[in-house]
């Protein structure tokens, strides 16, 4: 019985390990907001006037409304790939 006793002692006290590790902390994810200009909505095409247009007046207005075409789209397209890079890295999934 004795040595019983002493076992059980011996088994508690194995289980009180008094190093200083730990376990690690969960850290919460850095919610970084998108950049206020990714945000920018796309301008409106241009209103054109109610009469006949001539040649200059489509190419500058068709150039101008292309210009602005392009501009928002690079801006959405930046947009979506900060959104996925968030998200990625808020669910520990690696970016291709």
């Amino acid at each position: 019985m004795r040595a019983l006793t002493l076992i059980f002692f011996a088994a508690i006290l194995a289980g009180c390990n008094s190093s200083k590790e730990t376990l690690p902390v969960a850290v919460k994810p850095r919610i970084d907001p998108v950049p206020v200009e990714l945000r920018i909505p796309c301008e409106p095409p241009v209103t054109l006037p109610d009469r006949e247009l001539s040649q200059n007046e489509v190419e500058k207005y068709w150039s101008g409304d292309r210009g602005e075409l392009s501009k928002c789209g690079a801006r959405h397209a930046a947009h979506a790939a900060s959104v996925s890079y968030r998200d990625a890295e808020i669910s520990g999934r690696k970016q291709k």
